[in-house]
């Protein structure tokens, strides 16, 4: 403890340097005492070492004010402001600006109530953007998710699936496109039975117009090439019905019209090999699909079946080429089986083969015969070969001095309309 009352009495040498060194300790000292002074003055320290707390004389010197801190403490109180010494320290460390202080100005109540006010009431303004309806500028709003797309449901079956799906700006499905995938290959041909009657029959040459149907509704072209003629000759000749060749496609997938030429029937030879047919064609789009004509002196059938893929062609239908080889129908069928002349003339789809005229002494070889085409003309030995029927059947042949031989038959194009 150390404190004076800073009153320099006049007295000797030694008091007087005594009593300046106790003032002076208590100024350094800050009149540090458990009690305060016993003479005070404004503006006077004085650390109460019982408390801890530097204290300072007011300037009226009636009243210690307490530290700094505790004075603010108490200013803001002075000023209204009811915050505690904890609530304050909260600030600790915050470096605002005075004007960052000052965004405080003008606020009357508890900041938080204020906040909590301000939690509630109208939006004052939502607009919708692209793809969204609704909206508004006060009250409850309502935002809804506009419906920009007509496309219905699609439950497909079986071998159909969605191959294609179109969607607009905003990602909505717009469009569902379904296809039938074929089962076990790559062909996919409509229930049809080539025996059937066909709803038209081309012959010559001329122009097939498509017709006003469903687009789903398919159309099948069976197309049969012109049989060969008979021979006259020696050892008689092994003559080939017309070749078939199938194409088909939805009314969708066609050109509006195709062009086709009928091949005819191959002229008898009296001196010689009968003549070739010749081909018939189906042209659209650039490209043209041929059923073969027959020829003569066939020996050897290479019984083959050659299909083109489905959808590969102009016309994005199917095309399936079928030989009339493919039952080895070249040749004459002699009565007496296992002889050089024992060549099977049957066909499926083309024509049948011409029958043959041989040495053999018999007189009526038959031609051969075709499940859904025309069938070959006989072969005689003797008398006049048969005439091939239409469409592709090959003409009967004869021996070199028997009768006359015959032509082979036109081929056609017959065409079907099935609705699945």
């Amino acid at each position: 403890m150390s404190q004076n009352d800073f009153n320099i009495a006049n007295q000797g040498f030694p008091s007087f340097r005594s009593d300046l060194n106790d003032a002076l300790q208590a100024l350094a000292s800050n009149s540090s005492g458990a009690t305060e002074p016993a003479t005070t003055y404004a503006g006077q320290f004085w650390y109460d070492s019982t408390n801890d707390v530097l204290k300072f004389r007011n300037e009226a010197n009636s009243a210690w004010i307490d530290p700094p801190i505790a004075g603010l403490v108490q200013a803001l109180s002075d000023l209204g402001v009811t915050a505690s010494a904890a609530e304050l320290n909260k600030m600790d460390g915050v470096t605002a600006s005075t004007a960052e202080i000052n965004y405080i100005d003008g606020v009357t109540s508890n900041i938080q109530t204020q906040l909590n006010a301000k939690g509630v009431g109208d939006i004052t303004g939502v607009t919708a953007g692209s793809g969204i309806s609704g909206g508004g500028t006060s009250g409850t709003v309502t935002v809804s998710h506009s419906d920009t797309s007509s496309q219905g449901s699609v439950d497909n079956s079986g071998s159909t699936f969605i191959q294609d799906v179109t969607l607009d700006t905003y990602g909505h499905v717009t469009g569902l496109t379904s296809v039938e995938v074929p089962a076990g290959g790559d062909q996919l041909f409509p229930s049809w039975n080539p025996a059937s009657t066909p709803n038209e029959t081309l012959t010559g040459s001329g122009t097939w117009t498509k017709p006003s149907r469903a687009a789903t509704d398919w159309v099948v072209f069976f197309m049969v090439g012109g049989g060969c003629g008979g021979t006259k000759s020696y050892g008689g000749s092994r003559n080939s019905g017309g070749n078939a060749q199938i194409v088909y496609g939805t009314i969708a997938d066609l050109p509006s019209s195709l062009t086709y030429s009928v091949g005819a029937g191959g002229a008898a030879n009296q001196a010689g090999d009968g003549f070739a047919g010749n081909d018939t064609t189906l042209t659209g789009n650039g490209r043209t699909f041929t059923a073969e004509k027959g020829a003569a002196d066939v020996s050897n059938p290479n019984q083959t079946v050659e299909p083109n893929p489905f959808r590969t062609n102009q016309f994005g239908t199917g095309v399936q080429r079928i030989t009339s080889d493919e039952t080895g129908i070249q040749g004459g069928k002699p009565v007496n089986p296992g002889t050089y002349y024992n060549y099977l003339t049957n066909a499926v789809f083309g024509g049948g083969g011409g029958g043959v005229g041989t040495g053999q002494g018999i007189n009526n070889y038959p031609g051969g015969v075709s499940l859904y085409s025309g069938n070959g003309g006989a072969g005689s030995y003797t008398g006049n070969g048969g005439y091939g029927t239409v469409p592709g059947g090959a003409g009967g042949s004869v021996y070199y001095n028997a009768g006359a031989a015959r032509d082979g038959a036109a081929g056609n194009i017959r065409v079907y309309y099935i609705t699945p």
